[in-house]
């Protein structure tokens, strides 16, 4: 089973993500960056869901973080977040963001999105 990392300071939000993905994934959650850094390397996520405003880390200085680690270098990692700023989005992409989603969300949408995420990561093409 395919296993996600979801990151956010919201509890209610961890709660939907764990509730709309364990059917078919195994996941995790961290409440903020720092939580989140320290378990990737023991996880192993296929994927991170990650929120942009959290404090003590945001989102962005977390995805640089997880970057520098062995298992977070390469992983996929989808931003769902109730920031719409382009310049923060624009930030995001360029660090190999793969998908940038605004709260309130589309449930659908996330679970096409973690799909075609989890499958381009699989597949031999970006």
């Amino acid at each position: 089973m395919k296993k996600i990392l979801c990151v956010d300071d919201e509890m209610d939000v961890l709660l939907i993500l764990k509730t709309a993905l364990s059917e078919d994934y195994e996941v995790s959650t961290a409440g903020n960056g720092i939580d989140a850094i320290a378990l990737v390397d023991d996880l192993r996520p296929d994927l991170v869901i990650l929120d942009m405003m959290m404090p003590e880390m945001d989102g962005i200085q977390t995805l640089r973080e997880l970057r520098q680690t062995d298992a977070g270098a390469d992983v996929p990692v989808l931003f769902l977040t109730g920031v719409s700023d382009k310049e923060v989005k624009r930030q995001a992409l360029d660090l190999g963001t793969s998908y940038y989603l605004t709260k309130p969300f589309d449930y659908n949408d996330l679970i096409s999105k973690v799909e075609i995420a989890i499958k381009s990561a699989d597949s031999d093409f970006p």
